[in-house]
């Protein structure tokens, strides 16, 4: 009897917009190495009046439980200061090995003032993972660019847990799903794969 409380108080919480809690288990890489990390599944997440990244169920084509989007969509763009600025989503991450890492986001942008966010990593704005976008406009899309023109990337200086950031850059963005890869090569399909939790 308490499960089904428990279950249905869960995708209540869902239905009122906050995504269900993942628990406390990391992401990890899969057996080719790809760590997938649905959106929605954040480890902890931090608002800033007014913004705060939703759990949604639209638009339809996301991967997993739903997505998350950088609400409400007034036309913000905090291109600085965005770690003080922005709400965050937290995601913890088992780094197999250290080196640097592809960063990869599938996101939809409802226009050209909503196609954008930051990534980095233990709450600390990363350079070369900032400022990502422009994802295409009312289509779900997997990018790898950042505004300064060079592939997003993150550098681990060694292998273990660390915290995933991803903070708003402009509101109405919904990312879908985040995936880190070492192979410069490796450009992810249609929804990715699966994610993996140690």
């Amino acid at each position: 009897m308490v499960r089904h409380i428990a279950a249905f108080v869960g995708l209540a919480l869902l239905a009122g917009g906050e995504a269900v809690s993942q628990g406390d288990k990391a992401f990890g890489p899969d057996k080719d190495g790809l760590i997938a990390i649905e959106a929605e599944h954040h480890t902890g997440k931090a608002d800033k009046d007014p913004h705060k990244w939703v759990a949604v169920k639209e638009p339809a084509g996301f991967s997993g439980d739903g997505a998350m989007e950088a609400k409400p969509n007034d036309d913000a763009n905090n291109n600085e200061d965005f770690v003080t600025l922005s709400p965050r989503l937290d995601y913890k991450v088992k780094f197999a090995k250290a080196g640097k890492y592809r960063v990869w986001v599938r996101g939809w942008g409802k226009g050209e003032s909503d196609n954008s966010c930051h990534v980095g990593l233990e709450g600390k704005a990363v350079d070369s993972a900032d400022r990502m976008g422009e994802w295409p406009a009312e289509e779900w899309a997997w990018l790898n660019d950042t505004h300064d023109g060079e592939p997003a990337v993150l550098e681990v200086k060694a292998a273990g847990t660390l915290t995933l950031n991803v903070w708003m850059r402009e509101d109405g963005f919904v990312i879908d799903k985040i995936l880190l890869t070492q192979d410069e090569k490796y450009q992810p399909k249609d929804k990715g794969p699966a994610e993996v939790r140690e």
